[in-house]
């Protein structure tokens, strides 16, 4: 298609400098019997523009008094009829008479209905002993056609009776092209602010108590006791003396092994917890409303891990037996059965004391930290912190500092690693370090998290990542589906996404240039 365009004046930026220049001497052919030369001309691309500039020396009497002359710029590249044209603003050179005719016109004329493409961009009026050399520049956006277009000026001399004259030269070639270094994109990240939290907290430990011979009453000073009675006196009084926390729930399991006739081992599990929920209460002053107890009679499960985490022989033998027989239908007589009983015998006194026991659980919760109170408490005690006191903590260090990275990269994912949110923030730096693959890997688990898998963050950020790859396409498809689920870093990345797809275009014309 041909176009022909005609530059309004406050469509462009021109510059153009008025020079008394009898010195300079002519580097180019002469127009219209050498009183017009041409002494430089290029064609330039500068960013997203081309940069048309020229100078021409204008000789004292280069048109008589009563004539004009018009010095046209045009770019095309070709003279077929579907070659593309562009024609900048003119300038008008006039001797002395004409030159105040064209003043007398414009005085008078209804200067709404001059157009001005029509209107002079600026008059020269030649003196007769003094050279005036003019300085054209012009910048308009740059189009892709430009590559191919040659720079003609053409020249036209009008005289009283409207005789024309009509001169061209061909100025320039092809366009030169400025260095070019590929677009970097820069891609937002999405980043979550945790929402607020009931800071309920947990500990958890084991207790392998020694019981005298028909009592069920712990006797703080037997065998084993005292040094199992003290880890549990430590556990409990640190959250109970703690002002911070409150104590919601106590839960109480005690477990026996599976040797042994079934009805003496659960009595047994069960005297244990009821032993353990008794010391508390009365070394603690613990109302009963606390208490949740529970007994396991025999831990075959426990069993099961012992036997799993071990290399004994006919290992999975047993695991065969435990799996296969019911309790009540003779599975400890199968596995006594077995290899004339030495792997039961084995069990029996490796295994079975670790499943004798009672295991215990203080569930509390904890108030809400300021920063400067989340700064103390990081170093002492980080899992009292919630996932937005710890996001909070970090944002007070500044991205960029290494508090900043191990709070929302180590810490924050420890005590919550199943958190959507942790998930996505410590994907988010993970991108910013230029980590990839593993920020792919925490944004997959992210999204088998979400509802539906379409987090919007999640999918903002797996867009990044693609993007950041050079696969515009994937970007471009999950930035879209973010976009849908209310991202607004989505929306600006796919600005992003559409600037490197023109840019490549941009490179592969240079590259074939």
């Amino acid at each position: 298609m041909k176009r022909m365009k005609r530059f309004h004046i406050s469509h462009i930026s021109a510059v153009f400098f008025l020079l008394a220049a009898l010195s300079l001497p002519a580097q180019n052919k002469d127009f219209y019997k050498g009183r017009l030369s041409v002494e430089s001309a290029g064609l330039k691309e500068e960013g997203d523009s081309l940069l048309l500039s020229f100078s021409v020396r204008i000789q004292g009497r280069a048109v008589s008094r009563g004539q004009s002359m018009l010095l046209v710029p045009e770019l095309s590249t070709g003279s077929d009829p579907d070659s593309n044209m562009l024609t900048f603003p003119y300038i008008l050179v006039n001797g002395d008479r004409r030159q105040k005719l064209n003043e007398r016109y414009f005085t008078l004329a209804d200067m709404d209905r001059v157009t001005a493409y029509h209107r002079p961009l600026m008059q020269v009026n030649t003196r007769p002993s003094t050279d005036t050399t003019l300085l054209y520049n012009l910048k308009t956006p740059y189009e892709s056609w430009m590559d191919s277009a040659r720079f003609v000026l053409y020249q036209q001399i009008t005289g009283y009776r409207q005789e024309s004259r009509l001169y061209a030269l061909a100025l320039s070639g092809k366009v030169e092209l400025e260095a070019r270094v590929p677009y970097q994109v820069s891609p937002g990240v999405s980043l979550l602010t945790p929402g607020r939290e009931v800071k309920t907290r947990k500990r958890q430990g084991k207790a392998f108590l020694d019981f005298q011979a028909g009592r069920s009453v712990i006797n703080p000073g037997f065998r084993r006791n005292p040094a199992e009675l003290a880890k549990i006196n430590e556990a409990v009084s640190d959250v109970k003396d703690n002002p911070d926390a409150v104590i919601t729930a106590l839960f109480i399991e005690g477990y026996a092994s599976p040797d042994g006739l079934y009805t003496t081992n659960e009595r047994l599990s069960k005297e244990r917890s009821l032993a353990l929920k008794d010391y508390l209460k009365t070394k603690f002053g613990f109302d009963e409303g606390l208490f949740k107890v529970n007994h396991v009679a025999e831990d075959w499960d426990g069993l099961v891990v012992q036997v799993q985490a071990s290399d004994m022989e006919y290992k999975d033998k047993i695991l065969e037996i435990i799996s296969t027989t019911e309790i009540m239908d003779g599975c400890e007589k199968a596995l006594m059965r077995l290899a004339k009983g030495a792997p039961y015998r084995q069990m029996l006194r490796d295994m079975f004391p670790g499943l004798r026991r009672v295991e215990y659980q203080i569930d509390y919760t904890v108030r809400d930290y300021t920063v400067e109170e989340s700064k103390s408490l990081y170093s002492r005690k980080p899992e009292d912190l919630s996932q937005l006191e710890l996001y909070n903590l970090a944002q007070s260090y500044g991205k960029g500092t290494k508090d900043y990275a191990d709070i929302l990269l180590e810490a924050i994912p420890r005590y919550y690693p199943d958190d959507v949110t942790a998930n996505v923030n410590a994907a988010a730096l993970l991108i910013e370090n230029g980590e990839l693959n593993t920020a792919g890997r925490l944004l997959d688990k992210a999204a088998g998290i979400a509802p539906g898998g379409n987090h919007p963050a999640v999918l903002n950020n797996l867009g990044v990542i693609r993007l950041l790859a050079g696969e515009l396409d994937e970007a471009e498809a999950l930035f879209n589906r973010a976009k849908t689920a209310g991202s607004e870093e989505a929306a600006r990345n796919l600005e992003e996404v559409a600037a490197k797809r023109a840019d490549n275009q941009k490179m592969e014309r240079y590259k074939n240039r």
